[in-house]
């Protein structure tokens, strides 16, 4: 699976003003277009994978850098899109709560994986990547992954009935 211009439909180029006053209103694609860009991340980190496989180091780096910067988009698009209508959506100081711990969460869980792939990289150009690593780094994605969608994701998507 390659690039996929379609996968988020938002244009850093456009009036950002715009996109924020209209951000706290529930989009119905928003979670299928998010899990789209999750199941390319973990094709790009498998890519990579491949890549180191087949010794191809320098393609294995690119591949990390790709998921990385693919891992950067994904969370502008749900700082500008999922966030706000999560933290419009929480009734209480309660709620409140527990959607920051839970974007603090994947935020922590984000800058592990990214940190994994940084040193990952490095071994690679290096030509010297462990196994051990690329298994590390998996893990991470996948806890990254599915705290997401199995905790915001299904919070966002209740919101789509309420007023």
């Amino acid at each position: 699976m390659g690039k996929n211009p379609g996968v988020l439909a938002w244009n850093p180029r456009q009036n950002e003003t715009s996109s924020l006053s209209s951000s706290e209103q529930h989009d119905a694609s928003l979670i299928s277009q998010l899990e789209r860009a999750n199941v390319e991340l973990r094709v790009l980190f498998i890519d990579a994978e491949k890549a180191c496989r087949d010794l191809a180091f320098d393609a294995a780096a690119d591949a990390l850098n790709r998921c990385m910067h693919k891992l950067r988009e994904v969370q502008r698009v749900e700082s500008l899109r999922l966030y706000p209508v999560l933290a419009d959506q929480a009734g209480d100081s309660n709620s409140a709560a527990t959607i920051a711990y839970l974007r603090l969460r994947a935020h922590t869980l984000a800058r592990r994986f990214l940190r994994l792939c940084e040193e990952l990289m490095v071994s690679c150009r290096a030509h010297s990547p462990r196994d051990e690593q690329f298994a590390e780094a998996g893990a991470a994605l996948d806890d990254y992954v599915n705290a997401k969608e199995l905790q915001l994701y299904q919070a966002y998507s209740f919101t789509q009935g309420s007023p």
